[in-house]
């Protein structure tokens, strides 16, 4: 959380993280929460939901390589497209998942908080997906004063970054990023 911060900066008093590929060392990849207010972490959990799960249901439903699969998530993202028009229905149920947990946790700040949640961040390598932001704006709209966006890890960097680093291209890099930060002045 304090390497993400460093990277983010104060996004906000009261906001929801979420990482989309946090890679453990069983090698799955895990979404992970947190609910933060006033810049301290008051809730946290862990999902089985993740790019990894989005990668492996593009290789089953495409009938493709998962290098293959990779590719596809990263170019169409969370689209359909003309080369692949079920692309949507094939994640949608991994994507439903996630949602469903993400919305349980809301209730749970709204009972145990007198605060609102006024922020939905995505972090992590799969956070920037073409149409990704747009599912959970829809399925998140009983929030209406919830803002929903893509982190930019290099919003608070204030050197010349190589042009691959730049924007959502940087999101798997929050953690590295982060680390470089926390010895420099910017």
């Amino acid at each position: 959380f304090r390497i993400r911060r460093h990277v983010y900066g104060n996004v906000g008093h009261h906001y929801f993280d979420v990482g989309m590929g946090l890679h453990t060392w069983s090698t799955k990849e895990l979404a992970l929460e947190k609910m933060v207010e006033n810049g301290g972490i008051q809730f946290t959990s862990t999902l089985f939901v993740s790019g990894s799960q989005m990668t492996e249901a593009i290789t089953q439903g495409l009938q493709v390589s998962q290098k293959e699969a990779e590719e596809i998530k990263a170019t169409v993202g969370f689209v359909n497209s003309e080369q692949y028009p079920n692309l949507k229905t094939i994640l949608l149920p991994v994507l439903e998942s996630l949602a469903k947990e993400i919305q349980k946790v809301l209730v749970f700040h709204s009972q145990h908080s007198t605060e609102k949640v006024n922020r939905f961040l995505l972090v992590g390598g799969s956070a920037g997906l073409a149409g990704l932001s747009e599912f959970f704006k829809e399925k998140l709209a009983e929030y209406p004063d919830l803002e929903v966006s893509v982190g930019d890890p290099t919003v608070n960097i204030h050197v010349t970054l190589p042009a691959h680093l730049h924007g959502t291209a940087a999101l798997p890099y929050v953690t590295a990023l982060g680390l470089a930060m926390r010895g420099m002045i910017l």
